[in-house]
């Protein structure tokens, strides 16, 4: 179980599509720069390039695979229970590493796997939903507790559940989140969240620039 992250965190949540080189070089300078905690995602479309900043920037700074704590997450096109395994060897094998620290069901959301986009939209512009597992992500979080047994994950967590998906998810969990990972501003209660559950909350977008499901 996550007992505690290391203090500096290199996270790059975007899908800007950047170069590949800029965010090679980034993971890269942040590990000799002292970062420890690496974050991504498969729908930051990164993982590769973040991947390659690791193994380089461990090995110009001498350091051990052990000596950082890496985390990425679950997209919501792979939400069905049936596409996680694969969801989760493929952000594996992009990366190149050999286990993942954490790995965290993105968003309490599921989307159309069918489109072949990350972020898959309609023509209008609105959200393209999975409508058969759309709010059950209670399945999704159950083939990822399987993940455990492959020992190439360390931890499992969740990012942006408010407080009622989040006591959903632990009426049913076996392993309970080692991790919320949501907004932190005004809108949202800290002491709500944390009096949820005991688990680790890790916390972005100072400035409201999402809303957590």
């Amino acid at each position: 179980m996550v007992t505690r992250f290391p203090l500096l965190v290199w996270e790059h949540g975007t899908q800007s599509g950047e170069e590949n080189d800029t965010v090679y070089r980034a993971v890269k300078a942040a590990i000799a720069d002292g970062y420890r905690h690496i974050d991504t995602a498969m729908m930051y479309g990164n993982e590769t390039e973040v991947g390659r900043g690791i193994r380089d920037g461990l090995k110009e700074s001498g350091l051990k695979r052990s000596d950082i704590f890496v985390t990425t997450k679950l997209a919501t096109i792979h939400a069905r229970p049936s596409h996680v395994p694969k969801a989760f060897e493929d952000s594996l094998a992009k990366m190149d590493i050999e286990y993942i620290d954490l790995y965290m069901m993105h968003w309490p959301v599921a989307m159309n796997p069918a489109t072949g986009q990350l972020v898959p939209l309609k023509p209008d512009g609105s959200r393209d939903i999975d409508e058969e597992l759309d709010g059950k992500f209670e399945l999704t979080w159950g083939a990822m507790e399987k993940l455990l047994d492959t020992g190439k994950v360390k931890n499992i967590g969740v990012a942006n559940f408010a407080i009622p998906n989040l006591e959903r998810l632990l009426k049913t969990a076996k392993v309970i989140p080692a991790v919320n990972q949501v907004e932190l501003h005004r809108k949202y209660s800290v002491h709500a969240l944390k009096a949820c559950a005991n688990l680790i909350y890790r916390y972005y977008s100072l400035l409201a620039t999402k809303q957590v499901g």
